[in-house]
């Protein structure tokens, strides 16, 4: 079993912040990554952008 972690961070000038984390059996971590995003329009596109990220990880 994979355990996934996401967060994502807005800011009202267009920034945003998110990080992935994939933990396996006792909390070992498989794999992370923490990515800047720039001209993000909204807190829902900042999320959307980090789903993606954490899709495309596999």
């Amino acid at each position: 079993m994979i355990c996934v972690s996401l967060w994502v961070l807005w800011t009202e000038r267009n920034k945003s912040s998110s990080g992935i984390v994939a933990r396996k059996g006792r909390g070992r971590v498989v794999v992370s990554r923490a990515t800047i995003y720039e001209n993000v329009n909204s807190a829902f596109a900042a999320e959307a952008h980090a789903c993606l990220e954490a899709v495309r990880m596999g």
